[in-house]
C-alpha cells in the first residue's frame, strides 16, 4: 500500500525547502576563487612540457577537474570552520552558513565529498600530483585556517597551500619537483603577500570585528603593511627571473618579468605613499593582471622560443 507525501504530513514544497539551493553549494565552492588557481595549474602544466612528455589530453582533463573539486572542496570546509566568524563580517555574513540556508553538517559533507573526488581524479594523474594537493588541502584547514586567529604570520603560512597549483601542474608532467617547478613556486608564493595585505588593508575593521590576527589590523598607520609589501615586490624581481635563470625560459620572458615586475612596483610606490583604500584596490587589481599575465608570458616563450 502506497503512502502519499500528503499523508505523511511531509508536503513535496516542504521536502524541497529542506534540500540544499544549487545556488548556496556554489557559493560554498566558490568556484570563482578556485579560477586562479586552476589557470596556475594549467600553465604550469604547459610550461612542464618542455622538460618532459608530449601533451596528453586525458591526464590534462583530469587534473583540472581533480584540483577544481580540491580546491571548491577546501573553500566549503573553511566556511565550515569559520561559520562563526563569517557571521560578524559584513562581506560574510550573508553566505550560506551564517545566513542558517544550509547546516554545518551538510556543508560538511559535501566539502568533504569535494575534496575527496579531486584526490581520486588526481590519482591517475600521479602520486606526486596527489599528495601535494592533499598536503595542500592539510596545511590550508589544519594550520592556516586555525592561524588567523591568533596571528598575522599567518598569511606566510597560507601563501603555502596557496602557492601549491604551480607545483600541482608541473608533477603532473613532469612526476618530479625540481629547481624549474619550484621556480614557478617561488613566484606564485610572494605574489600572495602585496596580494592579501591588499585585501587585508581593505578589509581592515571587518577583520577586526571577526578578531581575525591581520597586519591591516595592528598597523592603524599602514606603515608596516606597506613595507611588506614593497619588500615582496622587490624580491619579485629576482625571483620571477629564476625560470630564465634556470633554463626553463629566455630572454622574451625575461624581458617581459622585469617590465611586469615594474608594473608591480608602481602599485605598491602608490600604497606606499598614500595607504587609502582607494590605493590598495589598485593595488590588488594590478596583484590579479600581473600574475596570469606573467605565467601566460612564460608558456609563450617556452612554446615558441624554447
Amino acid at each position: 500500500m502506497k503512502t502519499s507525501l500528503t499523508e505523511t504530513g511531509i508536503g513535496a514544497a516542504t521536502w524541497r525547502r529542506s534540500l540544499p539551493r544549487a545556488k548556496d553549494l556554489l557559493q560554498l565552492a566558490r568556484p570563482r576563487l578556485a579560477t586562479l588557481g586552476l589557470v596556475v595549474v594549467a600553465l604550469a602544466y604547459v610550461a612542464a612540457q618542455s622538460v618532459a612528455q608530449e601533451f596528453e589530453p586525458a591526464r590534462f582533463s583530469l587534473l583540472l577537474a581533480g584540483s577544481t573539486f580540491a580546491l571548491c572542496g577546501a573553500s566549503a570546509i573553511n566556511q565550515v570552520m569559520e561559520r562563526d566568524l563569517d557571521a560578524l563580517m559584513r562581506r560574510t555574513e550573508n553566505r550560506p552558513l551564517p545566513g542558517g540556508r544550509i547546516s554545518p553538517a551538510t556543508a560538511a559533507a559535501y566539502g568533504a565529498a569535494l575534496s575527496g573526488l579531486g584526490l581520486l581524479l588526481l590519482l591517475p594523474v600521479g602520486a606526486m600530483t596527489t599528495a601535494i594537493a592533499a598536503g595542500g588541502l592539510a596545511i590550508y584547514l589544519l594550520i592556516y585556517t586555525p592561524l588567523k586567529r591568533h596571528t598575522a604570520a599567518s598569511t606566510l603560512v597560507g601563501a603555502v597551500p596557496g602557492a601549491m597549483p604551480a607545483l600541482m601542474g608541473w608533477t603532473a608532467m613532469t612526476g618530479a619537483v625540481d629547481s624549474r617547478g619550484i621556480s614557478l613556486f617561488a613566484i606564485l608564493f610572494l605574489w600572495q603577500i602585496p596580494h592579501f595585505h591588499a585585501i587585508g588593508w581593505m578589509y581592515r575593521d571587518d577583520y577586526a570585528r571577526a578578531g581575525f590576527k591581520t597586519l591591516g589590523r595592528s598597523d592603524p598607520t599602514g606603515g608596516s603593511t606597506a613595507r611588506q609589501i614593497l619588500l615582496a615586490c622587490v624580491a619579485m624581481v629576482p625571483v620571477s627571473a629564476l625560470p630564465s635563470l634556470f633554463g626553463l625560459t629566455g630572454w622574451f620572458y625575461l624581458a617581459s618579468a622585469m617590465m611586469l615586475a615594474a608594473y608591480f612596483m608602481r602599485a605598491a610606490l602608490r600604497f606606499n605613499a598614500e595607504r587609502s583604500g582607494t590605493a590598495a584596490r589598485n593595488l590588488l587589481r594590478t596583484s590579479v593582471i600581473y600574475l596570469p599575465v606573467l605565467l601566460l608570458t612564460l608558456v609563450l616563450d617556452v612554446v615558441f622560443t624554447r
